[in-house]
């Protein structure tokens, strides 16, 4: 999947492609439904659709607390890929090498 505004090529599609494959490789977050709307400097947003089979509490129709629980998990498990390229990686990576002694 390529994001609006992603340049071909670029870290925030890498960085895309690279969370959408954890993503994609865990069958329970194949079965969330995570979807990834965003790759930021700074952040990564997701969003997860509400389904029937998430409601903790039909009077209030809000969401199970293992359904939020498993979305920290899963998100957590896809981060790496985020820490990997983040601004202050990158600029380690690319920035001036310290000189010895």
């Amino acid at each position: 999947m390529s994001l609006l505004g992603e340049t071909p090529g670029s870290v925030s599609e890498t960085l895309s492609t690279a969370i959408e494959t954890v993503l994609d490789q865990v069958p329970f977050g194949r079965w969330l439904g995570l979807q990834l709307t965003a790759v930021e400097d700074d952040r990564v947003l997701m969003q997860l659709g509400m389904r029937e089979e998430f409601v903790g509490d039909p009077a209030r129709n809000i969401l199970h607390g293992g359904v939020i629980s498993s979305v920290l998990d899963t998100v957590g498990g896809a981060s790496p890929p985020f820490s990997a390229f983040s601004p202050k990686h990158r600029r380690q990576a690319t920035g001036p090498r310290p000189r010895p002694g």
